[in-house]
């Protein structure tokens, strides 16, 4: 038993958005007679998620020793630190695919793109809810005369907010759930600017009220990052001809528009911060020139970088690759001379916690893969990190998104994230594991943390395994991922897409030291150093003689 307790709900006005609403690209069909009745659009901003104080973890640990131990001697961790337990119509029975029927039905909630303030146990998210209907159709293959099947999925309903917590209490003993605050709901894509949205705007699939056509779509939220003077937050998201930058403010949660992105791109994939909060990287999903003139074709993917102030706005709006376009270039992935693969724009993604404390490596995911590769942006160079190829142990790495066929391929799932050490010598990611007893049970992977030693920061990686899975049913699964360093300690937040994030305390004396970290942190060699003593000593000696005279 998870221990929700469901909040109750009260509806207000209601407010609705139609299939014209959606995020570009996005498809859509009407599905009906799951989540609720057309028409229930807007919830009450006091909706709060509710947990009861003996929640049980869910995650269990395959490697205790990584991970910090209480006064009992036993693991201190997992925990549940914060709970969204989902609002009614994201709460449905999930309806497994079913090809005879030729339909499946399944909701996710999930927290991700977890963001610290620095130094501090506050933290920002964005909040998912979301339900997607899967359709399975047969076409007749005109050429061999066989029977295809074909799949495509739509989104049923939708919401997002930016969320911000405490965990002090927490900390502190107090609380055993932290509690949190929307800073603001989303927005329509054409508002770029304004004061926070205070009340839940629900997105629900509707094409049987030409009415309708005419009420804007919503900012789907990509990514996000926070700013050095920790006053306001960066956001990608969908605008209403191209995708943009935005800046929320973390006092008050009002929004102002920060600047358009290039016509080619279509989607952010991945946006952070270096260390220092000077730099701002994306990996931005592209078509070629020749593709935007067809109005299509192969997405690319690209990892750019521009000069920011405190708030996180570019220095200088036209020094660009591009006129007018603060953003460089550094490295265009699948072009000469990376290894042939397979790097398609929409499943390149770039983490927060993926950036090293020197700046110099970057860690990049292949979220369908689950390939990992490392990008020095100072000199370009792309080394692939892990593959296909390594061994995992004590279960293999599963090339799925997501053990949820209904989310399968979908862009906004939770269910692979990438964090990095400061040092870069340590990578976790979350994706898919065939743990041979889930698998047993539904016959799908489960999900997992994995625990990557790198030889070298930005190098190969030396080995990799799995040090955490997560037990529950197959709709859900782990998926985002922060490391916070604080006061020395060293904590692992893990989001789940049943409305969960768990935080798992790493022991620090654990943590692998690659090559190049433990070459400058080696002692000279003794051989070396008596030579120098006598040196030193002679040189003292003349010293003495000299000031003598």
């Amino acid at each position: 038993m998870l221990g929700f307790v469901v909040a109750a709900q009260k509806e207000t006005d209601r407010h609705r958005f139609p299939s014209s609403a959606m995020a570009m690209g996005d498809s859509l069909s009407y599905t009906n007679g799951h989540g609720g009745s057309p028409g229930v659009g807007m919830r009450t901003a006091d909706d709060r998620s509710l947990a009861s104080e003996d929640l049980s973890p869910s995650i269990t640990l395959v490697t205790q020793d990584l991970f910090v131990r209480d006064v009992n001697g036993a693991a201190g961790t997992p925990r549940v630190v914060l709970v969204h337990t989902p609002e009614a119509l994201f709460n449905s029975t999930r309806s497994p695919l079913n090809e005879s029927s030729g339909s499946g039905y399944e909701c996710q909630t999930f927290y991700r793109n977890i963001v610290f303030l620095p130094n501090s146990t506050r933290f920002f998210s964005i909040l998912e809810q979301s339900c997607v209907t899967k359709n399975y159709t047969h076409q007749q293959n005109l050429e061999t005369n066989e029977s295809v099947g074909i799949s495509d999925w739509s989104f049923t309903f939708r919401e997002m907010s930016v969320r911000q917590a405490d965990l002090l209490p927490v900390r502190q003993g107090l609380k055993p759930i932290a509690d949190e605050t929307v800073l603001s709901y989303w927005w329509p894509e054409n508002s770029t600017d304004g004061e926070r949205v205070s009340s839940p705007i629900l997105y629900q699939e509707d094409r049987t009220d030409p009415l309708m056509s005419s009420i804007p779509s919503m900012a789907t939220l990509s990514c996000m990052d926070i700013a050095k003077n920790g006053t306001h937050l960066v956001l990608s998201s969908s605008g209403f001809k191209r995708w943009l930058l935005t800046s929320l403010s973390t006092s008050n949660g009002s929004r102002s528009f920060i600047m358009n992105l290039t016509r080619d791109v279509m989607s952010v994939q991945g946006l952070a911060f270096d260390r220092s909060k000077t730099k701002l990287f994306a990996t931005l999903s592209f078509l070629t020139p020749a593709d935007v003139v067809k109005g299509g074709g192969r997405l690319w993917v690209r990892l750019v970088s521009a000069d920011v102030d405190e708030s996180g706005y570019p220095v200088k709006s036209d020094g660009g690759d591009t006129l007018g376009d603060p953003f460089h270039t550094v490295h265009r992935l699948g072009s000469p001379p990376d290894p042939e693969r397979d790097m398609r724009g929409s499943d390149v993604s770039l983490s927060p916690h993926s950036v090293t404390s020197s700046g110099r490596c970057i860690y990049l995911m292949n979220t369908m893969s689950m390939d990992v590769i490392g990008v020095d942006p100072s000199t370009s160079k792309l080394t692939p990190v892990m593959g296909r190829g390594i061994e995992t142990k004590p279960f293999a790495i599963s090339p799925y998104r997501t053990p949820s066929s209904a989310f399968y391929g979908t862009q906004y799932t939770a269910a692979t994230d990438i964090a990095a050490t400061l040092d870069g010598c340590n990578l976790f990611i979350t994706g898919g594991v065939d743990d041979p007893d889930t698998v047993s049970i539904t016959g799908k992977p489960s999900t997992g943390l994995v625990w990557v030693k790198m030889r070298s920061r930005c190098g190969k990686a030396q080995s990799a395994e799995v040090v955490a899975r997560y037990n529950s049913h197959e709709a859900t699964g782990i998926g985002s991922l922060a490391l916070q360093e604080l006061e020395g300690r060293l904590f692992l937040y893990v989001g789940s897409t049943d409305g969960r994030i768990f935080e798992l305390e790493i022991s620090r004396s654990q943590l692998h030291v690659c090559s190049d970290r433990s070459r400058r942190l080696r002692p000279p060699p003794l051989s070396l150093l008596i030579p120098f003593l006598h040196l030193l000593t002679f040189v003292m000696a003349v010293l003495s003689v000299v000031v003598a005279l």
